[in-house]
């Protein structure tokens, strides 16, 4: 999955970074700021599923929920433009799981190289 990094200032100061992602998949950046918050529970959920402990899983996190199962994941972000129209995307969940992990680990060397 395609994305770039952005870093973000505030007056000068480089406090944090998001990955960004184009068209549908914006969602991710806001799902991925959940998944930095809830990290323990996120990826038990997904090992869960992909383990096939379970069949498939929700949550709901401080923009996002989702509903996970073994072949995809449907995220929606909870507080779109406009409310009469959702905004979604569907995402592999082999591929998420992974980026997840990819985002927690970059997300983690950036807050050390800051210290």
């Amino acid at each position: 999955m395609n994305y770039t990094i952005k870093y973000i200032e505030h007056e000068g100061v480089v406090e944090d970074m998001v990955f960004l992602f184009e068209g549908e998949y914006h969602i991710l950046s806001e799902f991925l700021d959940d998944v930095d918050s809830f990290s323990q529970d996120y990826l038990e959920i997904f090992d869960n599923v992909l383990s096939g402990k379970a069949e498939k899983d929700s949550a709901s996190g401080n923009a996002c929920s989702f509903v996970v199962d073994k072949d995809k994941t449907v995220i929606e972000f909870l507080y779109p433009e406009n409310e009469d129209k959702p905004e979604t995307c569907s995402v592999k969940t082999k591929e998420l799981r992974a980026l997840m992990d990819e985002w927690l680990q970059k997300h983690a060397e950036f807050l050390n190289r800051r210290k």
